[in-house]
């Protein structure tokens, strides 16, 4: 009897995926193309593989680029380069779900993943090639491993979480934002379990228990200070230099092929 309610509940979590995917593959063929997604395909996706990771230029968001360039290394088919964004845009789902769950319960994790795999924005954002829907994807696997590492306090969890965050910019450069926000947030959560030992007069043993961590949040609160907002700044100063070309882009968008 125990078994029915739970087989319901994963029948519905099984529907609402499927559900999901096919908004999402109907929404691949009539999302029209942006500026943005036209730059980004124009430009970066073309290049060597190797040069969209080492190249510096206005392209704040190498990780899709490289992606799309792995489905269509001409940029010349829309709808494969927009192939991996939709993927990303599906696999934040499972992680919405357990990440609900986790926090609360199934019911509202179940509820997440529906109002996610509905919304009209995660729907567009889920099909261009840009880095929205992998930021999106990294944030919620950096908040599922933080609260992870938050309940159980395991180091594999906080290596996950630290390196996660660290990935997040890769997808597009104003990821460092959310990453502040969750660093900040994992440090006011040590704060209060500081105070929690200093109530209890144990404060030299949370040190020794915790020094490892400390050093690994430290660490990478220093490269995200330092590195995060240099590379917003050189980003956005090559952006403004470049502009854009709406002659270029218009010529480039009729040669592209939107079929299968």
């Amino acid at each position: 009897m125990i078994a029915q309610p739970r087989l319901v509940k994963n029948g519905i979590i099984v529907c609402g995926l499927l559900a999901a995917f096919a908004l999402r593959a109907y929404t691949l063929f009539y999302v029209p193309l942006s500026l943005d997604e036209i730059l980004t395909l124009s430009r970066y996706v073309p290049l060597p593989l190797g040069e969209i990771f080492v190249t510096h230029h206005s392209n704040n968001q190498p990780l899709a680029s490289a992606l799309a360039h792995l489905f269509s290394p001409q940029a010349d088919n829309l709808f494969l380069m927009r192939w991996p964004m939709l993927l990303l845009g599906m696999l934040v789902l499972p992680f919405t779900y357990n990440l609900g769950r986790r926090i609360y319960n199934q019911t509202v994790g179940i509820l997440a993943v529906f109002l996610l795999a509905i919304i009209p924005v995660h729907l567009a954002y889920s099909v261009v090639v840009r880095g929205y829907s992998g930021l999106i994807l990294l944030v919620t696997v950096s908040v599922y491993f933080g609260v992870k590492a938050m309940q159980q306090n395991r180091w594999p969890h906080w290596v996950l979480f630290l390196v996660v965050n660290l990935l997040v910019v890769y997808f597009h450069m104003f990821g460092a934002f959310a990453a502040g926000v969750q660093l900040g947030l994992v440090g006011l959560w040590l704060l209060w379990r500081l105070s929690i030992s200093w109530r209890q007069n144990s404060l030299p043993d949370f040190f020794t228990q915790n020094k490892l961590l400390l050093f690994r949040l430290g660490l990478v609160t220093i490269i995200l200070l330092t590195a995060y907002p240099l590379l917003i700044y050189h980003n956005t100063q090559a952006i403004l230099s470049e502009g854009g070309h709406p002659a270029e882009f218009e010529a480039w968008r009729d040669g592209l092929s939107w079929q299968p």
